[in-house]
């Protein structure tokens, strides 16, 4: 343990541990709704992990705050912080975050302005879960293309619907198994 934390602390910049600790804390935050203090804490560690350009500490506190932003209903905030982590994940061609990128984007903007204001981004959520080739990541796409598309044609969706069980049963994955039954939408 201590070979562990010396390794951590002396390998690792210090502003990369420090963004560690700063996400870390961020979490016992939000578990205990201490919202403000998070977001504050997931602010510097963005901050600290663009100083030491740590990649997967900036994606990390991305994806936290995003969360908070739309817990707190500061949706506008939450879009500007999705589209910085689809920007990165493009960079990084990350096609898992991408894909789940671009269905957080297409959830934000539908719930929060309209459905024209998303019109192919749960398109791109396909596209990225495919080019991935992670068979969770396609499973939960179709999943989300499905409920999405069975909202314009009730057959299209369930052919998609339908693709997603099929492989979620093929390939034994509990979590694609119950993710897919908690997302089908009711006709």
């Amino acid at each position: 343990m201590i070979r562990f934390l010396f390794a951590f602390v002396f390998i690792l910049p210090i502003g990369v541990v420090e963004a560690n600790c700063n996400i870390a804390a961020s979490k016992k935050g939000v578990e205990n709704r201490e919202d403000n203090q998070s977001k504050q804490q997931l602010i510097e560690a963005i901050y600290i992990s663009e100083q030491a350009k740590d990649t997967f500490g900036l994606l990390k506190s991305l994806t936290a705050i995003e969360e908070i932003y739309s817990k707190l209903g500061q949706y506008d905030s939450a879009i500007i912080v999705c589209y910085k982590r689809l920007n990165l994940n493009k960079i990084q061609k990350n096609y898992r975050s991408l894909s789940d990128n671009f269905r957080a984007l297409n959830t934000l903007l539908i719930t929060n302005l309209d459905t024209n204001a998303a019109s192919g981004l749960m398109d791109s959520c396909y596209h990225y879960a495919l080019l991935s080739g992670d068979s969770n990541t396609i499973i939960v796409a179709n999943t989300n293309y499905g409920s999405y598309k069975a909202g314009f044609d009730k057959a299209l969706g369930l052919t998609y619907l339908n693709k997603a069980v099929a492989e979620s049963i093929n390939c034994g994955s509990v979590t694609a198994y119950l993710y897919l039954g908690f997302r089908l939408p009711k006709f």
